[in-house]
């Protein structure tokens, strides 16, 4: 298939012109012309159409070479232009070449027209995809500084030294660090970054970009530096480590940028939490001391009580309170305000009513199983009640005359819910009582904890009594 080739001809000779596309024509080309043969004719053929190369005489009776060569220079044009004379010296010929023309070929050898034409349109092809290259290769880089100019904050480039010279900083220099980029980058730098780094934090800074360097990993830091005004700063960096080809490490490049007041803030947001955790703290012990109070006046008012069934009651509401203030005590106690190890809490709280109810039920065993389960506050506590009113209920009826049994309290989390069994293998609810509208006080607290929990609650009386309270995580 013919390449198509659009030559203007600076020629006056028609004959001349016809013959220089016939060699072009011969070579493959699919040839465009127009010939001119003076300025005016050169500058509209230039505005009519875009041209691949100009072939020109060097003498014409109004116009020449030379001329034609400043039109296009004028015009900042960069093709391809061949001269070719009938008779031209070789100095003029060098001049020629020296004033921008490629190539001059003699009338009377034109075989050398078309290898000259193509060696110049691959060469000017060349310099174009150069000057492309070269102009997007300015934009990027007036891209990256109009960025690095806006970035709050310092891009750098340092060796691997203890000072870290900098080979390059960003405009961003003299905002972070009050010194111009002159005073800490380049051979003339007076100050180095190093000499800036906190005198506490100079050696971790140091430390975790080695290591980071070793595993050629990037790295960010938290640390303070000194201004040039002597101020005290919190920066954040981030940055890598640029390997050659042969492995060795060539510098350091990054960004650092001015974190103190996010670092005031989150010291402050930290300070109102210690004090609210003081507080709140404070709050649980006062109530869990309010709450053991009311415990012991229940306790020593229980003294002068004889009747059995109202001792009963006392010592169940004592169980009750009790319940809430282990919960009470255990956050207390815990890192975590907002949640109860529910394990510990409910092995305290078993323990407490086996003590609770003493020799009277010596042969009935406690078996827990609770893990990995931590509890909010507002579910912990129903969640206790609960525990206490069941484990109460089969110590007090499950074992009647000092029978030998066993209570499990099981609880698990499955994906969206929390499992409790409390069982027994003593006597057993009896058929006919439907523990969802019976008169006593502690299996009215389970439906209605349970119900608080929006939980369901479920009874087996096979072997024994068995129930299954399942409750939503919640958030």
């Amino acid at each position: 298939m013919a390449e198509p080739l659009r030559a203007l001809i600076v020629e006056d000779s028609e004959d001349d012109a016809t013959l220089v596309g016939y060699q072009l024509t011969a070579a493959g080309y699919e040839l465009i012309t127009t010939r001119v043969e003076t300025a005016e004719a050169m500058h509209r053929a230039l505005d009519e159409r875009e041209w691949d190369a100009v072939i020109a005489d060097y003498s014409l009776p109004r116009f020449s070479a030379p001329k034609a060569l400043a039109l296009m220079r004028e015009r900042g044009l960069d093709l391809p232009f061949i001269i070719v004379s009938g008779a031209i010296g070789e100095e003029t010929a060098v001049e020629a070449m020296r004033a921008g023309a490629h190539d001059y070929i003699m009338k009377h050898n034109l075989t050398r027209l078309a290898p000259a034409v193509e060696r110049e349109l691959r060469e000017a092809r060349v310099r174009r995809e150069r000057r492309e290259a070269e102009e997007a290769l300015r934009e990027s880089e007036r891209t990256l500084s109009t960025l690095m100019s806006n970035l709050p904050g310092m891009a750098y480039r340092c060796l691997n030294d203890p000072r870290w010279a900098m080979l390059f900083v960003s405009e961003g220099c003299y905002d972070l660090t009050g010194y111009h980029s002159s005073v800490l980058s380049g051979a003339n730098r007076t100050v180095s970054y190093g000499d800036l780094v906190h005198d506490d934090d100079r050696e971790m800074v140091w430390t975790s970009v080695q290591e980071a360097l070793a595993e050629r990993r990037a790295f960010q830091l938290v640390y303070r530096i000194h201004t040039a005004s002597g101020r005290e700063r919190w920066v954040w960096e981030k940055g890598r480590g640029v390997f050659a080809a042969d492995g060795g490490l060539s510098a350091i490049e990054g960004f650092i940028s001015d974190v103190t007041e996010a670092k005031r803030a989150e010291e402050q947001i930290k300070a109102s939490l210690q004090e609210k955790e003081v507080l709140l703290r404070e709050i649980h012990h006062r109530v869990k001391n309010n709450l053991q109070i009311i415990s012991s006046l229940l306790n020593l008012q229980s003294r002068y009580i004889q009747d059995e069934r109202a001792l009963d009651v006392f010592r169940e509401s004592q169980n009750r309170i009790r319940s809430m203030v282990l919960i009470l005590e255990k956050l207390y106690r815990s890192k975590d305000l907002a949640r109860v190890d529910f394990a510990e809490y409910v092995q305290s709280l078993a323990s407490h009513l086996v003590r609770s109810y003493g020799t009277r039920r010596a042969g009935v065993d406690l078996r827990v199983h609770v893990e990995g389960v931590a509890l909010p506050i507002d579910t912990a506590i129903p969640c206790g009640i609960i525990i206490n009113e069941l484990v109460t209920n089969a110590l007090k009826h499950a074992f009647p005359d000092g029978r030998r049994g066993e209570i499990r309290i099981d609880l698990h989390p499955a994906e969206r819910e929390y499992r409790l069994v409390v069982s027994d293998n003593g006597t057993g609810i009896p058929a006919d009582l439907d523990f969802r509208k019976t008169e006593s006080l502690g299996l009215q607290l389970v439906t209605t904890l349970t119900d608080q929990l929006d939980g369901t609650v479920e009874l087996e009386r096979d072997g024994g009594t068995r129930f299954t309270i399942v409750f939503p995580k919640g958030e």
